[in-house]
């Protein structure tokens, strides 16, 4: 089974690549690993400077004759790439679980999930582009959706074919060109998808995955066809990327993290709430930034939810993700490990009380649980791993306050019968996203985003469709 093309996978023998080559970008090639068993799936040289000004030009000429083609004409593109995404649902599956460790499982509901988003962008993008008129008393105007030039997308390891599609997606069939900076332990699927795009007809250039390193962005950014960045990652990230997208007058897009909140009422359906808390956690070994991070329940209910939640994580099965029935995998990065164990240690330290689990046992964190009050520093740090967090509340005229007691603005839930109070928290919430009665996830049909520090702008929906075109005015006298 061939995973990479050709032209983009490059072995090295044990003494390196040329030495010239490294010494040009100071960075030793990616190696991507097996989180797993830790074995060398592959070995990547990085671009070179000038191989990167090819790639960039490469764009540029390509986006001057994409910009001019029509939806209709790129629509069979997309029908063929949803086609091979279908019949390669295998191959792409087992690249992703061999690369940073979810089960199988979990790698085709990603897929599916990215066929998904093809479709609604196939079906509903021309009509996203159509100009929105604007009536005047004495004239007529219109706004024009117009593509800009390349999307330069910054993007992580934990969903390494969704997070890709939900921003090439709507950009080249609005007739942007996009690049890709993929985490490196996930380069492989980075290729994937660019070989993916020519075998489905889309012209060379108008997706390109750059491996390059982190000095080499400044480079790609500040390129003349470069009109936009897209990041999700880590706030440091963001941060420096904002730096320099301001620095270039670059639009930007900021997916970051999030200590999720999931507020469970009195009058809530008690194990079906924690039901869909346990599944948004543990979804991908908890390395979700939308996952459950802080759950609320009643002081009254504490006791039986704690047990309820106990007997869940208890059934868990750990192994190797590439085996069928594997529930949960490994850590994607072994470095990680520590900081979680160090996280969990923190929140004991400070009053949080692990009710099961939680143990550092490379290349695993062992799922579980803790109680811990909602001021206890394990509910204001971003844990990236599979700790559900329990946090008893007395007073329900304070929980808003205790929601929105964060840095973080990514997604919240609340779970309560009563349609008053459903629609006053939701109204009260600070963050980008806010589910009743259901688990924050997203979904190609509505923008998706955060506040505070979990960024800014949307991806998907129309206004992710928008975010990186000209919306140009035009008036009619």
């Amino acid at each position: 089974m061939t995973f990479f093309s050709v032209g983009h996978f490059k072995t090295v023998s044990k003494f390196g690549c040329n030495l010239q080559h490294q010494l040009s970008i100071l960075a030793m090639p990616i190696q991507t690993r097996n989180p797993y068993n830790q074995e060398i799936l592959a070995t990547y040289d990085y671009l070179s400077d000038s191989e990167l000004s090819q790639h960039l030009e490469l764009a540029h000429d390509t986006f001057h004759h994409w910009r001019r083609t029509s939806f209709e004409a790129k629509a069979p593109f997309l029908e063929s790439l949803i086609s091979l995404l279908d019949e390669r649902t295998e191959q792409y599956a087992q690249l992703m679980t061999l690369e940073m460790g979810k089960p199988l499982r979990e790698a085709r509901g990603e897929l599916k999930k990215c066929m998904w988003l093809c479709r609604h962008y196939l079906e509903e993008g021309a009509n996203m582009l159509e100009p929105l008129p604007l009536v005047f008393s004495d004239k007529q105007a219109e706004i024009q959706y117009q593509p800009t030039g390349a999307v330069l997308g910054i993007m992580p390891w934990n969903y390494p074919f969704w997070q890709v599609f939900r921003y090439i997606i709507p950009n080249i069939m609005a007739g942007n060109v996009a690049l890709l900076k993929h985490a490196p332990n996930t380069t492989g699927c980075g290729v994937a998808i660019e070989q993916l795009c020519e075998d489905a007809g889309f012209p060379k250039g108008v997706f390109q995955t750059l491996v390059i390193d982190i000095p080499q962005v400044e480079e790609v950014i500040a390129h003349p066809i470069v009109q936009g960045v897209c990041l999700t990652g880590s706030g440091r990230a963001g941060s420096a990327v904002a730096a320099l997208a301001g620095k270039y007058l670059k639009k930007s897009v900021l997916e970051l993290g999030g200590t999720d909140a999931f507020a469970i009422l009195e009058d809530a359906d008690l194990e079906k709430a924690l039901d869909t808390a346990f599944t948004s956690r543990m979804s991908n070994a908890g390395q979700t930034c939308i996952a459950a991070k802080r759950i609320y329940v009643p002081a009254t209910h504490l006791d039986a939810a704690s047990s309820y939640l106990q007997s869940k994580v208890e059934r868990l099965s750990l192994g190797d993700p590439m085996v069928e029935g594997t529930d949960m995998g490994p850590i994607s990065k072994g470095e990680f490990i520590p900081d979680l164990a160090q996280q969990v240690a923190k929140g004991v330290a400070h009053g949080a009380t692990v009710i099961t689990g939680l143990n550092a046992e490379p290349p695993f964190f062992t799922p579980g649980l803790l109680v811990a009050p909602h001021e206890n520093p394990v509910n204001h740090e971003e844990v990236f791993g599979p700790v559900l967090s329990l946090i008893p509340y007395a007073d329900e005229e304070k929980l808003i306050g205790y929601l929105n007691d964060s840095a973080y603005g990514l997604g919240a839930a609340v779970w309560t019968n009563d349609a008053s109070k459903a629609e006053a928290f939701s109204a009260a919430i600070e963050a980008g996203t806010v589910v009743i009665n259901g688990m924050v996830t997203s979904d190609p049909r509505i923008p998706f985003g955060g506040t505070k520090q979990s960024g800014y702008g949307r991806e998907m929906g129309v206004p992710g469709m928008h975010a990186f075109l000209n919306e140009k005015v035009v008036v009619k006298g």
